[in-house]
């Protein structure tokens, strides 16, 4: 396969970091350049595989090409050594920066994606516990804590809510597109009228960066990090799985593991108009993501799922706006 001229650029920089790393001559080093793997690459990351040499174990390399991902996961490493660890959660060691290159070796560690924990029917058997994980995630946000807004986060949330209703907003009837839009001119109202709590946040804290490796769980990429409101991650992470297939048909489930999130992270989650409209956005933006799964090419049962994952969506969120005058109605359990 023939290589592109930018892929081939991206490639040389990956062996200029690894020869720096192994602190040896470049042209010395044909064969083991010649064995590095690349596991990912897009146009402005890349994450290799680098072999084993010499004293050298095999580690990961990961080098930045544009953006702000380097400094961001600078940032959020940083964050995450300064505080006292909580039992049994870590991220995956850095062995190495390369600030003139964007680049971080870190430990190749072999991770188990932290869903087929969730699936596990008893709690007894599963790995992760999630009270820690709530746990670290409060002492990561009390890591940097101020009251000036972010408006770059602002502004993206509010453009992509408004976004998805131009795209998906046939999914819903009048008076609920009517609803929703209040919920989002309650929030601006809201932010311009209240001073929030500002701190440092994972940025993509989800399932899909939190693995495990035997009694440990790690908590990785950080390429994301970024000041947010303070409820905003708890609030998108909880209700994000909320109504996904490893709690579909489980709520009682759902409730004792967001209890726990909840409890180690010793919060409540208030159903003030900014944090409704965190848990409305992370909703739709899931309904977005269904309705792509469906249309995109793939196996027919996939399509059959998502479509039922869909429609399950839809109608729980139209029975919140229904009840939100009364506010009774607040997906999420309070400690």
């Amino acid at each position: 396969m023939k290589l592109s001229q930018k892929y081939k650029n991206q490639l040389k920089v990956a062996h200029e970091v690894a020869a720096n790393y192994w602190g040896q001559d470049i042209t010395q080093l044909e064969k083991a350049l010649s064995s590095i793997t690349v596991l990912n690459r897009t146009g402005s990351k890349m994450v290799c595989l680098l072999p084993e040499i010499g004293t050298y174990p095999q580690s990961i390399c990961k080098i930045y090409f544009s953006g702000q991902g380097f400094q961001n996961e600078l940032w959020g490493y940083q964050a995450a050594q300064s505080f006292k660890p909580i039992e049994n959660i870590s991220v995956p060691p850095v062995i190495k920066f390369f600030p003139e290159k964007n680049a971080i070796i870190s430990e190749k560690r072999t991770l188990r994606d932290s869903r087929f924990d969730i699936l596990k029917c008893r709690k007894k058997n599963q790995t992760i516990n999630w009270k820690n994980v709530g746990q670290w995630l409060k002492k990561f946000h009390d890591s940097q804590v101020n009251s000036v807004p972010n408006e770059q986060f602002l502004r993206e949330k509010f453009d992509r809510i408004y976004q998805h209703l131009g795209k998906y907003g046939a999914l819903f009837s009048a008076d609920e597109t009517r609803s929703l839009k209040q919920v989002i001119s309650s929030a601006q109202s809201f932010i311009g009228n209240n001073t929030q709590e500002w701190v440092l946040s994972h940025g993509d804290f989800g399932l899909g960066n939190i693995k495990t490796s035997g009694s440990m769980t790690h908590i990785i990429d950080f390429e994301n990090v970024t000041m947010t409101p303070r409820d905003y991650e708890a609030t998108k992470f909880l209700s994000g799985i909320q109504s996904t297939v490893y709690f579909l048909y489980r709520h009682n489930r759902y409730e004792s593991f967001s209890q726990d999130f909840l409890k180690g992270y010793e919060t409540t989650i208030e159903p003030n108009p900014l944090n409704k409209f965190f848990y409305i956005l992370t909703k739709i933006d899931m309904i977005a993501k269904y309705s792509e799964h469906i249309t995109t090419p793939g196996l027919h049962i996939n399509k059959i799922l998502y479509t039922s994952l869909r429609n399950r969506l839809i109608a729980s969120l139209s029975d919140w706006l229904e009840h939100i005058e009364d506010q009774i109605v607040f997906s999420f359990p309070l400690v």
